[in-house]
């Protein structure tokens, strides 16, 4: 996924005839990352980092002691809707 994703946010442009992935996610992942509307003015190493760093799993020692409000295992960070698709609320 985090290999899509980086290609998909180094099209940059929803009008491209590559740009299916780029307004799926713009969709699913508003705001996050990966179609965040700075990166049409960043080059694409700094896209491909922030991506990546973006879908990386956080490091064991730094998970909360919580649960998720979606599924009820333990957490591994604390994420919203930027992370989270279609997620609107723990109801």
């Amino acid at each position: 996924m985090t290999r899509d994703a980086v290609a998909a946010a180094l099209v940059r442009d929803t009008k491209s005839d590559q740009e299916f992935w780029l307004k799926t996610g713009t969709s699913f992942f508003p705001n996050s990352k990966m179609n965040h509307l700075g990166n049409a003015k960043k080059d694409d190493p700094t896209i491909r980092d922030a991506v990546r760093r973006w879908r990386e799993r956080p490091d064991p020692s730094a998970w909360p002691e919580a649960a998720c409000v979606l599924c009820g295992r333990d957490g591994v960070g604390y994420y919203g809707k930027v992370d989270v698709s279609l997620a609107e609320s723990d109801l």
